[in-house]
């Protein structure tokens, strides 16, 4: 089978290609508990569960394992875990956890509102220069249901939703953010989770040491009506993905010109050659 050499259009198009630039694979960075599945030890579930969250319990109590409580202005909302799971159906969410058991639970008694609160995670990943950042969370609108395990028990009226926030930091300062965009045209919704994302690229150069950090919070709107239990919104599978933006430099005119000037003498080395056989 004869060889076929590269001809002029083909190092014209390669040429192209590498003037347009490119972007690499996604690579998805550490979160540590991004589906809520590490045993809960913060908070108040019985001790005889060992911190396995069994199905229609939500124990509250200090923030799920890998994640730091966010309460700015001492805000008094719980936050917990829940697991929606409950015989025959999931009522808290008909079609459960997005991944997993377990959801993470940002709740607050009653209607009146208050200051936003939430959780956060630093990351061991800094923020790198060209490079595009992917935030994905699934936020719930949790439905009024039953808690079937201590110490939360009996029926739990939930209409309403405060409000959620999802933001993506680096060295404390926002990057990105998705504020309550799901769900605020489309109440109600109640025990549906929706997708958020969220994408950041960064510039050519970025200040060292610059941790990466996830915050999903409560915005914990007034929203219920008086005599509610309170209002409630849900976060899981937190995925972050890195993409770095491959940024090839343009061709140099002058580059170009001497590549081509090769291209040209092969071709016509080749035609000549032809001509003598």
């Amino acid at each position: 089978m004869p060889i076929r050499r590269p001809g002029l259009a083909h190092l014209c198009a390669v040429l192209m290609m590498l003037g347009a630039g490119s972007s690499a694979w996604a690579v998805p960075l550490a979160v540590t508990n991004p589906g809520f599945e590490d045993l809960y030890l913060a908070g108040n579930l019985p001790a005889q569960y060992m911190g396995d969250v069994p199905g229609g319990a939500f124990p509250t109590g200090g923030p799920p394992t890998g994640w730091d409580a966010f309460t700015p202005a001492g805000a008094p909302g719980l936050v917990g875990v829940l697991n929606p799971a409950q015989p025959p159906v999931a009522t808290c969410f008909p079609a459960g956890a997005p991944e997993g058991d377990n959801v993470l639970l940002l709740y607050q008694s009653g209607g009146a509102g208050g200051n936003p609160y939430g959780v956060r995670q630093i990351l061991v990943d800094e923020l790198q220069p060209n490079t595009r950042y992917t935030l994905t969370v699934e936020v719930g609108n949790i439905a009024s249901c039953a808690g079937l395990v201590s110490p939360y028990t009996g029926f739990f009226d939930l209409e309403g939703f405060p409000g959620y926030q999802v933001q993506l930091l680096a060295g404390g300062s926002l990057l990105e953010e998705d504020d309550n965009t799901l769900f605020a045209e489309l109440l109600p919704a109640e025990g549906e989770f929706r997708t958020s994302q969220i994408v950041y690229e960064s510039g050519d150069t970025v200040t060292p040491g610059q941790a990466l950090e996830i915050r999903l919070i409560s915005l914990n709107q007034a929203t219920a009506a008086p005599g509610q239990d309170g209002v409630e919104v849900d976060f899981d599978q937190i995925v972050l993905e890195a993409t770095p933006l491959l940024a090839v430099p343009s061709v140099h005119p002058a580059w170009l010109t001497a590549v081509l000037g090769v291209a040209g003498v092969a071709a016509q080395r080749r035609r000549s050659l032809r001509g003598r056989r």
